[in-house]
């Protein structure tokens, strides 16, 4: 189970051990204990878990963010998910929704409160925005999340912009690996914010 998660199986401290395992399945168990592989093993295998836990701490942390936003925030992330793709296929597709959000709000006879309906016009203008970031995380890709930070002038609608795109991903990609990659790397997005905040 654990090799089919991406990130555990390209970690370079858990790679060791899932080769332990394999070797622990080829081998007996007496043949093991006999060459004292067990115990050579141990080190190998507790820093693997103590990865696996880390990996499982900062997943909870993405959920966390979720769960510890304010109902009108939860209330613009959905109603950025349900207006983001109403001018799709258009290769502008973000940017003609967002510009179009405020009379296609009045035409359904729905009245946000104040500032409210530009949070969800930022969110859909942007949906695609954090995608490109995604790919180039690392140190390049650590600044030029910051900077899009800095011109965004809101940090709290970055961090929502974050947890918006990996709804849009999951709903997208029906892959349990590349779900569990692209959560890894956003709350990588997240620390990067976090840090920016201190």
């Amino acid at each position: 189970m654990l090799q089919r998660v991406t990130e555990l199986r390209r970690n370079k401290t858990v790679k060791p051990l899932f080769q332990v395992m394999d070797d622990v399945r080829r081998n007996s168990l007496e043949y093991l204990v006999e060459m004292n592989f067990l115990e050579q093993g141990y080190a190998t295998c507790m820093d693997a878990l103590t990865e696996i836990e880390n990996i499982r701490k900062r997943l909870n942390k993405f959920i966390r963010f979720y769960t510890g936003l304010p109902f009108e925030e939860k209330r613009i992330l959905v109603l950025a998910g349900l207006f983001h793709d109403l001018k799709k296929p258009d290769k502008n597709h973000g940017q003609i929704a967002a510009d179009e959000l405020n009379e296609t709000l009045a035409r359904i006879g729905m009245n946000l409160p104040d500032g409210e309906a530009e949070r969800i016009a930022w969110l859909v203008r942007h949906h695609l925005d954090i995608r490109s970031l995604m790919n180039r995380m690392g140190a390049e890709g650590d600044e030029a999340l910051r900077s899009f930070a800095r011109e965004a002038e809101d940090i709290s609608l970055v961090r929502s912009l974050i947890l918006f795109t990996y709804a849009d991903r999951v709903a997208v990609y029906q892959d349990n690996n590349k779900n569990a990659h692209d959560a890894m790397t956003l709350t990588s997005m997240l620390d990067v914010l976090d840090e920016m905040s201190a």
